[in-house]
């Protein structure tokens, strides 16, 4: 157990770290000045250091003061409103996680059945050609053909309960490719061990042998995919949730980026730096709890792993 205590220390300083760089970063004084030189407008951002510590110290200072990162335009606190996206988008990335191990994983075991046959067109091959592709691009295919062939699907539904099941199907289709070609490539590299041989000699045809012993004997490596694996989800995240408007954490997360303060058409800046807090810690939060899970499977899995 001293080595997943080690490994969950680790991952504590690490986020602790991006969380202080996260800070930083939604910290750096924006303002933009107009001074007129010559005749000329330009614009200057007037940064200094002491004007960057004095607004992390303000910051600070308010966070501590009024026990939360700020307010939305609505009245709300933003860690009220933080929760409320993220029970729009934490059941897409459980469901598109779920989706991708199972629908990967057998994905990547069918090719490696097929690498050896005709059949391969529909197996290695066709998993390498759909991982080609851009992620953005397979996503914008995948909504289009659901327009054009399957009409009837209301896919920029946001009220119903079911809401989170199709964008968690499209979310999940690139992950699952790339997890089928680390599949298959895991299980190509058990061939010839030693165990494989006792297995056929047993006389276990071929299926049972991938399925009770391959699969088995690279669970490991599988599970250390998941991070990887996750934080591919959380990417396309932002992109199913744009395309479809769907209201969820990683589009609320996009739009508080703004940084469009305009001089002109007199709009204001719209960059939230306590909503880009929340929710940045909320995204990190769902690595580490995915990581410590995984973990905690392959210590169950194998104990003798962590002695």
């Amino acid at each position: 157990m001293l080595s997943l205590k080690r490994k969950l220390v680790r991952w504590v300083g690490i986020y602790f770290v991006i969380s202080v760089v996260l800070f930083l970063v939604v910290t750096f004084p924006r303002q933009i000045y107009v001074e007129q030189l010559g005749g000329v407008m330009h614009l200057s951002d007037g940064f200094s250091m002491a004007l960057y510590y004095e607004q992390i110290i303000g910051y600070l200072s308010y966070i501590i003061e009024n026990k939360t990162l700020g307010y939305t335009r609505s009245g709300t606190t933003i860690e009220q409103s933080a929760f409320y996206l993220f029970t729009y988008s934490l059941p897409v990335v459980i469901l598109a996680l779920l989706l991708t191990y199972t629908f990967g994983c057998l994905k990547g075991i069918v090719d490696y059945q097929l690498q050896q046959s005709s059949w391969n067109v529909f197996g290695r091959k066709l998993t390498n050609a759909l991982e080609s592709i851009p992620d953005f691009f397979l996503i914008i295919c995948t909504q289009y053909l659901l327009i054009r062939f399957l009409p009837f699907i209301p896919i920029f539904e946001n009220q119903e309960w079911y809401r989170f099941i199709l964008p968690a199907l499209i979310v999940s289709v690139y992950p699952s490719v790339y997890f089928a070609k680390v599949t298959r490539g895991l299980l190509s590299n058990e061939e010839g061990s030693p165990y494989l041989q006792v297995a056929a000699a047993k006389g276990f045809n071929r299926t049972y042998i991938i399925y009770k012993h391959m699969v088995r004997k690279i669970s490991g490596s599988l599970l250390d995919q998941i991070p990887t694996i996750t934080m591919i989800v959380l990417s396309n995240l932002l992109i199913v949730e744009f395309i479809f408007s769907y209201n969820g954490a990683a589009l609320r997360m996009f739009r508080a980026m703004d940084v469009s303060a305009a001089v002109s058409a007199g709009r204001g800046n719209e960059f939230e730096p306590g909503m880009i807090l929340a929710l940045g810690l909320g995204f990190m939060l769902i690595v580490f709890v995915v990581q410590v899970i995984a973990e905690a499977i392959k210590s169950f899995a194998d104990p003798r792993r962590f002695e």
